[in-house]
């Protein structure tokens, strides 16, 4: 099976070239990985100021670190690391495969399209290819799952030990895996293993962490952090402080982020949508169903489970890569539901259920097949297949960064900072510092956005921003039109209350174009800009 998956990842690689970067994360992760290589420690380099980062985790940034003084350069550097990425996906999957055989005993005919296929659709193709953490949070989950299970049947000190190691080292490279910190504990509780064996476990999972909490202290003291939105960590949008607020809270995030997948997910995996609708269903109640079925024995997989799946409803932003690594754990509660189920129809019932399950299985390949044909343009993949995710626009993304790059090198400083709508991608190419503007998710839980133009008259003022670029295009009477995004508010409202701070300094591209203006004037006019409880720089998360 882990033949099968690399195989599969290297043949259907994107059929559109990606740069590096256009992802935002995946250039966060790099740059952080070429700062520890070059002995400048862990800080967001591509920032004004190199600020000590403290949003990300260091076991991935350590990884690259490490791929960065292999390789060299950044074309060597990414595509080590995209081999690395099919491997690792490889490997989890070959994991699963055996623990779907071994322990809960599932047959091939059951395991390889339950727990292998979601490794295959497109998305997980694309997305899992990239300088990301899931690859790495996939193999931990699924070394894991497989370590706590040989613990259940046979409790050793070391056993424990190493399985809490390699769960709290996942932690490390995605914070995603702090339920499955949780799932453990409680399932090790479930299953009545002995307390020293329940203190070997603890201890194997808070190691990690403490090491990772004792570098953090030690960073800390190397400088100043970054104050930019896409530099905090996720639960700086969390109500922490609050708990009156909590439900609330939760109650609109659940509704939000729900809706969300419930539009991606139907679409992502079979057309007619209302059969993608109906797979789902039957996907989501095979695994409630399963994890009846595995009882105690599937505790730490049916708690890692949900608990996961109540972190991704509970984020505040929807990221189609959270869903997707739980795919395969899901097929294997589903798989044992659906083995269970055939084994107890006879004749032609029987029959009929593999024949649905195989006319299932053929429609969601129809349905990947068609998706991968529409790769490469937002608009184009809405119109023909009626959703996006990220994967698809990463062409598009990338082909605006080149657009940028090729601009930038021809006509810009090399000590201009760049304010960005995609994120710190043009640092990789150039080393100029960019400051990425906020994700549009971000904007409307942002105190200083509630005067139109203070965030950029405090990215000019503070961060010594002398370039924007924005997404544009050519009208034909040769105006130049600038797309409808939050940065265009602050963009236009800075220009109406300070005319002469900004000029077009140029326009790069043809379809699709990227306008650049320059910060020219306006000190004066600038500072008076202010949010409503003062402070030209109030960043602090709207409570």
């Amino acid at each position: 099976m882990a033949l099968v998956v690399l195989l599969a990842s290297v043949a259907l690689r994107l059929p559109i070239p990606v740069v590096p970067g256009a992802f935002h994360d995946d250039a966060v992760y790099l740059a952080l990985g070429r700062s520890l290589a070059d002995g400048d420690g862990y800080r967001s380099i591509y920032l004004p100021g190199a600020p000590v980062h403290t949003k990300y985790p260091p076991g991935l940034p350590a990884v690259y670190a490490v791929v960065w003084m292999l390789a060299g350069s950044l074309e060597a550097t990414v595509a080590l690391i995209t081999a690395l990425n099919v491997a690792l996906v490889s490997a989890a999957a070959a994991i699963l495969w055996r623990f779907a055989r071994t322990t809960l005993g599932l047959s091939a005919a059951i395991a390889a399209p339950c727990v292998v296929a979601p490794f295959l659709i497109e998305a997980s193709l694309h997305l899992f290819r990239l300088p990301l953490s899931e690859p790495f949070f996939l193999l931990g989950w699924a070394v894991g799952l497989l370590a706590f299970a040989r613990l259940a049947e046979r409790p050793t000190i070391a056993g424990a030990l190493a399985t809490g190691f390699v769960l709290g080292a996942t932690l490390l490279f995605r914070t995603q895996a702090l339920p499955l910190l949780v799932a453990a504990l409680g399932a090790a509780a479930i299953l009545r293993l002995p307390a020293r064996m329940l203190g070997a476990l603890s201890a194997g999972l808070f190691v990690p962490i403490s090491v990772w909490h004792a570098a953090r202290r030690l960073t800390a003291g190397m400088g100043p952090a970054s104050g930019q939105p896409d530099e905090w960590s996720y639960f700086a949008f969390l109500p922490l402080s609050d708990p009156g607020a909590w439900p609330a809270f939760f109650v609109s995030t659940w509704k939000t982020i729900a809706g969300y997948y419930w539009v991606v997910l139907p679409n992502m995996l079979a057309s007619p949508r209302m059969v993608g609708v109906v797979a789902l269903m039957v996907a989501i109640v095979a695994s409630v169903a399963g994890a009846v079925l595995v009882g105690r024995k599937g505790a730490f997989l049916t708690a890692g489970l949900a608990l996961s799946a109540l972190t991704v409803l509970s984020w505040p932003f929807a990221q189609d890569r959270m869903m997707l690594v739980l795919l395969p754990f899901a097929g294997l509660l589903g798989g044992v539901a659906i083995q269970a189920t055939v084994r107890r129809t006879v004749g032609r019932w029987r029959a009929a259920l593999i024949a649905v399950l195989a006319a299932t299985g053929v429609l969601i390949g129809v349905r990947q097949r068609q998706i991968r044909a529409h790769v490469g343009s937002w608009e184009n993949t809405q119109a023909a297949v009626g959703f996006t995710y990220a994967g698809m626009v990463l062409p598009t993304l990338s082909t605006l960064i080149v657009t940028a790059d090729v601009w930038l090198e021809e006509r810009a400083d090399t000590a201009d900072v760049l304010l960005f709508e995609h994120g710190p991608a043009p640092f990789l190419t150039s080393g100029r510092r960019v400051v990425s503007f906020p994700h549009s998710d971000f904007v409307d839980q942002l105190p200083i956005f509630q005067v139109p133009g203070a965030y950029l008259a405090a990215s000019i003022a503070e961060d010594s921003v002398s370039l924007i670029a924005i997404t544009a295009q050519r009208e034909p009477d040769g105006r130049i039109s600038i797309a409808d995004t939050p940065l265009a508010d602050e963009l236009l409202a800075v220009m109406a209350r300070c005319p002469n701070s900004l000029e077009l300094a140029g326009v790069s591209g043809r379809a699709p174009s990227i306008a650049f203006y320059r910060a020219v004037d306006g000190g004066e006019c600038l500072a008076g800009l202010r949010v409503p409880d003062g402070g030209a720089r109030q960043m602090g998360p709207r409570r």
